[in-house]
């Protein structure tokens, strides 16, 4: 956490891992050179400042509203962050040619799943601190497949980890 970051806000401790991730997910999301996208769970924004830094379209979907005012601050204009529970707004933000879900622990609720399911977005990259919600989340995404799995060893020495995964 630098500074200049909302106190109270969710961010990885273990930095250089997270960069790591963010610039894999960032990478991977933008294959295809997508327009727009949707930045699920999106924090601080971090992941939605770098695709909209490349000229993506991009709307960034946080209920912390700290990190969303912190976000709002620093998105270029063809970015936008939204103060909301992310099953409460998304299925009025598709389709778009990417979505990127970063969750809590706890997975995403079945409505993001379920409006995921109902799209035609071609991509959803997932990064996930638990691999059981992960597993259940991609389970109710029948109509995608998974492209690729990634572990980034966010604690050593323990069993967590992150994973971005390409849908």
């Amino acid at each position: 956490r630098t500074s200049s970051t909302p106190e109270q806000s969710f961010d990885q401790v273990n930095q250089p891992v997270a960069a790591a991730a963010r610039h894999d997910i960032v990478e991977r999301a933008l294959a295809g050179s997508p327009a727009t996208a949707v930045d699920a769970y999106a924090g601080l924004g971090a992941t939605a400042l770098a695709r909209a830094g490349r000229g993506v379209t991009v709307t960034a979907i946080e209920s912390d509203s700290a990190a969303v005012r912190f976000a709002a601050d620093h998105l270029p204009a063809n970015a936008r962050a939204l103060a909301a529970r992310v099953e409460d707004v998304i299925a009025g933000l598709l389709p778009t040619d990417v979505v990127v879900l970063n969750p809590p622990r706890a997975g995403v609720d079945s409505r993001v799943t379920d409006a995921l399911q109902s799209s035609t977005v071609p991509r959803v990259m997932y990064m996930s601190c638990d691999a059981a919600t992960l597993a259940r989340d991609v389970s109710r995404l029948p109509a995608y497949r998974v492209e690729s799995l990634r572990a980034y060893d966010m604690f050593p020495q323990t069993a967590h980890v992150e994973v971005v995964c390409v849908l």
